[in-house]
């Protein structure tokens, strides 16, 4: 009887043991941290953005109207997407950082009032400064944490969120 509750609890030390131990592989500690607040003056898109990423990193960021999700979703064959060319209510363009802030700025006067989405990605590469892919990899194979995603090209940090778009007065 002794020698079974022994057991028992030399089986539930490992359990908490094991279980610390793999923590970090289960659920590990964010390597970068990607923040930002976009904000309107008007109907100019300020994006203030911060982050520990080294200094001279390339921040990719994107906005695009509600419209354009309705365009894709309305395309009705595969080649349709193929041949899509974005209505003139999406951008896409670059950033660096610097002294762990970035900032882009977007006027979207011709765009109609509604929602748009602004994403803003770090994507490891070679093209990033040395100290970066140093610290990251070139396919950002050492850049982990709950904003990380990962497709065929790596691992990105992504940070996105979704604002109104005012009515032009």
């Amino acid at each position: 009887m002794q020698r079974l509750i022994f057991l028992g609890l030399v089986a539930i030390a490992l359990i908490l043991v094991t279980g610390t131990l793999l923590e970090p592989v289960l659920h590990p500690k964010p390597t970068a941290r990607l923040a930002a607040e976009p904000h309107f003056a008007g109907r100019v898109l300020t994006v203030d953005g911060s982050t520990d990423l080294p200094g001279g990193t390339i921040i990719t960021y994107s906005v695009w109207h509600e419209l354009m999700d309705q365009t894709l979703r309305s395309a009705e064959a595969a080649d349709a997407l193929l041949s899509y060319v974005p209505p003139p209510y999406e951008t896409y363009a670059t950033t660096a950082v610097r002294d762990g802030h970035f900032e882009f700025v977007l006027d979207l006067t011709s765009w109609p009032a509604g929602s748009i989405t602004v994403w803003a990605a770090f994507e490891p590469s070679a093209d990033q400064p040395p100290e970066t892919v140093a610290r990251f990899g070139s396919y950002g194979e050492r850049l982990a944490g709950p904003a990380v995603v990962r497709d065929s090209d790596g691992r990105r940090l992504v940070w996105h969120t979704q604002v109104e778009l005012p009515a032009p007065r």
